[in-house]
């Protein structure tokens, strides 16, 4: 395992996290990349594992949940038909939750970004170098825009390149002429992971949140 990727991820996760990113590298057990995804969104959204499967309630925080878990596993290869078959839905459910995610990420700000970008992050397909930087977190931001999310499996360094080295001109710049950079470390995906609570987003009232 590459420990510049996983360094600091909970053993569970690492046991079963797949990364792209080593050359090289393709792990050929989706179940195992499957059970590495359910830990990673179980996590962010503050669920048990197995509410994935049969939730308790409608809230919000279960459908979302399994909309980002329905995405990524579409992203990797699983067809509408196994998804629904793990999940005891049927076909149709699983394309509804597809789309409501790809829905949400297209706002900027929306908070299934950073969401996303971690449970990517964690399964090893961006490394940290992307997620921590200015460039790599406008180079992420141009991804989600274009809605090409294979690329986050096949990352565009050149692209990366060319931003960071606009984003060190701006840097020059702005010292030169004695102002403060707006763009800073703050607006880094990993600045906006720690922001993003999606534990606690849609932890409504059981009362207010059924359909």
């Amino acid at each position: 395992m590459n420990p510049y990727i996983y360094a600091g991820l909970p053993a569970t996760t690492q046991a079963f996290a797949t990364c792209d990113m080593i050359e090289g590298y393709r792990h050929t057990d989706k179940s195992k990349r499957h059970l590495a995804a359910q830990h990673i969104v179980a996590t962010i959204y503050g669920v048990d594992i197995e509410h994935l499967k049969t939730p308790p309630d409608r809230r919000m925080m279960f459908v979302e949940a399994r909309s980002m878990l329905f995405f990524y596993l579409r992203l990797t290869g699983y067809t509408c038909m196994e998804v629904a078959r793990v999940y005891g839905r049927d076909h149709s459910s699983v394309v509804h939750g597809t789309k409501k995610f790809l829905n949400a990420v297209k706002q900027k700000r929306a908070p299934e970004r950073p969401g996303f970008i971690r449970l990517m992050y964690e399964c090893g397909h961006v490394p940290a170098l992307i997620v921590n930087t200015v460039a790599g977190t406008e180079y992420l931001d141009e991804i989600f825009e274009k809605g090409d999310f294979n690329e986050f499996f096949n990352l565009n360094l050149a692209r990366y390149d060319e931003l960071l080295l606009a984003h060190e001109k701006r840097k020059l710049v702005a010292r030169l002429k004695q102002n403060e950079l707006k763009s800073s470390v703050s607006s880094t995906y990993f600045s906006r992971i720690k922001e993003a609570k999606l534990d606690s987003i849609y932890h409504r009232k059981a009362a207010t949140s059924r359909r």
